[in-house]
Order: C-alpha cells, then structure tokens, then sequence
C-alpha cells in the first residue's frame, strides 16, 4: 500500500523503477524510464501482483545493482527503500550507501514492529534523506508524502570545482568528483596541496553551480603557511 501511493504521487517527467528484493531480487524495468501514464500503469499492474515470496531480507545485492547503474542527467537519483525485516550485514549496507552519498539521495520507511530501526536510521543518514516508521495505527499517507516532498526539493546541477593556487603550489584531488548537492546536505572535498617554491601563501578553492536555473558559487580562502607549534 505505501508503494502504491508513493507510485501514485511521483511527478509527471521523472524517471523511476522498482525493485524487490528477498534472497534475491527483480526489477520491473530493465533501467529507469520515464515516469507517464502508460509506464505508471504498467508499474501499478505489477505491484499489485507482487508477493512476499523472494525469501529473506537481503538488500545490499540490489543496491550493488541500483548504485551500478548509470545516473541519468539532470535527474537527480533518488532512493525510497521500504522493509518490514532486519538484516546482518547493516555496517556494510550503510557502508555502501555512504560511498554512494555524492550522486543520491535514501529515503527509508520501516513497516511494522519488525523493521530494523538501525537499518532504516542509518540508510538515511548515510545517504542524506530520510527515515519513517509505519506501525500499528499510524496514518502512512502523510508520512509517505512529507518524504515525498523532501525528495523533490530542487537539487544542485552544473557542479564544478576550481582552485587558485599560488605559482609552484599543485592540488591533487583526492575526493571523488561532486555530482551532485541536495539543499541541507554537506559535501566534502579533498585535496593534497604541494609546494615546490613560491613566496605566496594564500589559496582559493571555488565551487560554482546551478540551483533551480540560478548560477551560484561558494568560495573559501585559506592560508598555505603552517600553522605554528604552540606546544
């Protein structure tokens, strides 16, 4: 029921698929397509038919398979994870998606007095969404739909990263490339900076961007001299 409203709700033009996972798992389109009344039909027609017949809990299988896949340009990869069961690798499932932290965003939902609140929780730190709990009494419309619109907040497109180094200083980039930047989220970069000879000491990285059609930049200034031994 929560996946038939979430299914329902999603934006005309977006892009979706759904997985579902056991011992084993399946997807309902070979990749993602565009979300439409003939696709969201087809979808519905499915997951109604779907069974709790694949077995245990075991997600980090299709994640590997999820996260392998491609993202598709100018639309923003978001992961709405539902389970009612725990797991025993949580570690390595977070683990995994906070690797892929920079080009998604998880959304998790917990159904029933079983679903592990350390595997929920931690999906969505990690991954920079959004967890909810469904038991008993609890309405599910509401709470499907506050995740809903968290996940349609605009995100961040055309990310570059530039640095302004003194003559005889060289950066070397250590982080993965940002690919993308959700709004409350914080992104890290990395860098190894080597002097060979230069009288300057002032630096600048710039990272420049598009949020909802609007270029933008954040520029942060730093000093290369080391910093004193005060011990």
């Amino acid at each position: 029921d929560t996946l038939l409203l979430l299914l329902k709700s999603l934006p005309m033009g977006c892009y979706f698929n759904i997985y579902s996972f056991g011992s084993t798992f399946e997807h309902i389109f070979p990749t993602s397509v565009e979300y439409n009344e003939k696709t969201m039909e087809e979808a519905l027609k499915k997951v109604e038919k779907m069974e709790d017949d694949l077995g245990g809990t075991e997600i980090l299988q299709p994640l590997e398979h999820i996260y392998s896949q491609p993202c598709i340009p100018k639309q923003p990869r978001q992961l709405f994870v539902f389970t009612d069961g725990e797991v025993g690798n949580t570690k390595e499932i977070t683990g995994l998606v906070k690797k892929n932290a920079g080009s998604h965003r998880c959304f998790s939902f917990g159904i029933g007095e079983g679903a592990s609140s350390a595997l929920i929780n931690g999906m969505a730190k990690e991954g920079g969404g959004h967890a909810q709990f469904i038991t008993g009494t609890d309405r599910m419309q509401p709470k499907v739909m506050q995740s809903l619109r968290f996940a349609l907040q605009p995100a961040v497109e055309d990310i570059s990263v530039s640095w302004d180094l003194p003559k005889g200083v060289t950066a070397t980039i250590l982080s993965p490339p940002i690919t993308a930047i959700f709004q409350g989220q914080r992104s890290l970069i990395y860098a190894q900076l080597a002097r060979q000879s230069s009288e300057a000491t002032d630096g600048s990285v710039t990272v420049k961007y598009s949020l909802a059609g609007h270029p933008s930049q954040n520029q942060l200034h730093f000093n290369l001299k080391p910093a004193e031994d005060s011990g």
